[in-house]
């Protein structure tokens, strides 16, 4: 991606896989309200989750274009995203999750979602 698109509302969902292609999350987590995308850019959020880290399988991401209905949702192309546990007195273990999607999928109008699975 060689340009600038947003603002998208963005969200995720911390995955468990429970079956050859079934998925259970514990929720839906707003990452961000407002999130630009540029070409190789790099985003930080914090999640909290009740889901064991042991148990996460995938993540889902999801994009909402508030003012477009057929705007430039399709033009995010998220790569990779790292999933790092930061429990209190214990040493930080980090998940790499890849793209698994070739394009990202176009959920109807202004909304879209890719997922990720572990590398």
């Amino acid at each position: 991606m060689n340009s600038q698109v947003g603002p998208f509302s963005l969200n995720i969902s911390i995955l468990k896989k429970i079956g050859p292609i079934e998925y259970v999350c514990d929720a839906e987590h707003v990452l961000n309200e407002s999130t630009t995308f540029a070409g190789f850019s790099s985003h930080n959020y914090t999640v909290k989750t009740s889901m064991p880290f042991r148990e996460v399988g995938a993540i889902s991401l999801d994009w909402h274009d508030h003012v477009r209905i057929y705007g430039n949702i399709d033009d995010v192309n998220i790569q990779t995203a790292y999933l790092t546990e930061t429990t209190p007195n214990q040493p930080h273990i980090t998940k790499k999750f890849c793209k698994t999607d070739i394009y990202p999928r176009n959920l109807g109008g202004n909304l879209a979602s890719t997922t990720l699975s572990l590398c």
